[in-house]
């Protein structure tokens, strides 16, 4: 049996807050969606190389996966999803790392920001034993000096690298959030394996009040699927049984 299950408290507030393409908002937050050039720091709880970028994207935070180094002038860096702005007006661009310390002795990182071949440090962040935010505030692209383009928000590559000295941390969330001023983004929803297809491991990703969400299919048990879908512009969640479906069991996000 399938249970629908609609995000109707997300949907409502949208509903009352924000009418797609009608209401004005100052800021969006992006997330990573692929790994950039350098992938130095070590995982937990998600894929090496090309899928490190998964230990860091999820929202709210999640501490079971993330990325951690204890060596000197280690380097990560993730590319972002696109913005979805056209010609809108960029104010700032604010990187968040959500983090604690490796050790006592290793806490020290610098924000990334990478344009070409050249790489641009922000300031140094000092972690601490318990998870807490640090940011590092962008009002001209480091790369030009100049005001952000939205062209280069939606090439942004952005990152971290551990310091010289007492260099280390685990980081477990990074993201953006642009401020803006211009018109609005829409609600929206896209599907990546085009439905309700149990045998394909995919996500649901778009807008919804202005800030980016995507939502992979898993399994809930060995036999139990929680598969994403799109509704017009929403997205909504099936928890279903792969026995008597299609095959007997769930493994990595699919039933096989």
């Amino acid at each position: 049996m399938v249970v629908k299950k609609f995000n109707f408290l997300s949907v409502l507030f949208s509903l009352m807050l924000v009418s797609p393409g009608i209401v004005s908002a100052d800021t969006l937050t992006i997330r990573p969606n692929a790994q950039g050039y350098y992938d130095d720091w070590v995982n937990v709880g998600c894929g090496s190389g090309l899928f490190e970028w998964q230990c860091v994207d999820e929202d709210p935070a999640s501490i079971l996966d993330y990325l951690y180094t204890r060596g000197k002038n280690k380097y990560e860096s993730f590319a972002f999803q696109d913005s979805g702005l056209t010609s809108e007006t960029i104010n700032d661009v604010t990187l968040y790392f959500y983090g604690q310390e490796y050790s006592r002795s290793k806490y020290k990182f610098q924000p990334l920001i990478r344009s070409g071949s050249t790489n641009y440090l922000g300031s140094l962040k000092s972690l601490t034993s318990g998870y807490s935010y640090s940011s590092e505030n962008y009002v001209n692209n480091p790369a030009t000096g100049s005001a952000w383009t939205v062209s280069q928000i939606d090439a942004l590559e952005a990152g971290m690298k551990s310091y010289s000295s007492n260099p280390g941390g685990k980081i477990a969330q990074v993201y953006a959030v642009v401020n803006y001023s211009g018109s609005v983004i829409s609600d929206s929803c896209f599907d990546s394996d085009g439905g309700l297809i149990l045998t394909t491991l995919g996500n649901v990703s778009g807008y919804l009040n202005q800030n980016y969400y995507v939502h992979t299919d898993f399994c809930i048990d060995s036999t139990m699927i929680r598969e994403y879908s799109c509704s017009n512009s929403f997205s909504y969640e099936w928890d279903t049984s792969c026995a008597g479906n299609i095959t007997t069991s769930c493994l990595n996000g699919r039933c096989i």
